[in-house]
């Protein structure tokens, strides 16, 4: 009976730690110069990152339901250095992790479905 309560008092200390957490000013992103630093909460402390305004770097969410020259357009347009490959969903792909390289899965109308493109 005593453990059921500590467990309860556990899941409580870790909700008002979270929401501690959450409510923090520096958690938030803050905008500098072109780009946003963004801190991430991470266990030992929060980590902060830099990532330009236009997340060049993917994933691209705002492909869904695109036409494929669309979403090929956009990725290109943010890194021209990645090699953008359109595949029929359900097909078989690779799957070596390649920094270079997004996947693009389409349906028989062409348009972009899950999962995100993003690099890999």
């Amino acid at each position: 009976m005593g453990l059921h309560h500590s467990g309860v008092a556990a899941c409580l200390l870790l909700a008002i730690g979270l929401a501690v957490v959450m409510l923090k000013n520096d958690w938030q992103r803050e905008k500098v110069g072109n780009e946003y630093r963004v801190s991430t909460p991470m266990m030992g402390g929060v980590t902060k990152t830099t990532i330009s305004s236009k997340l060049r770097d993917g994933p691209w969410p705002a492909c869904i339901g695109m036409e494929s020259s669309e979403c090929v357009t956009l990725i290109e347009s943010d890194n021209s250095n990645l090699k953008v490959i359109v595949v029929q969903d359900g097909e078989y792909v690779t799957e070596d992790f390649r920094l270079e390289r997004v996947w693009v899965f389409v349906d028989e109308d062409d348009l972009v479905v899950k999962p995100i493109p993003g690099r890999g």
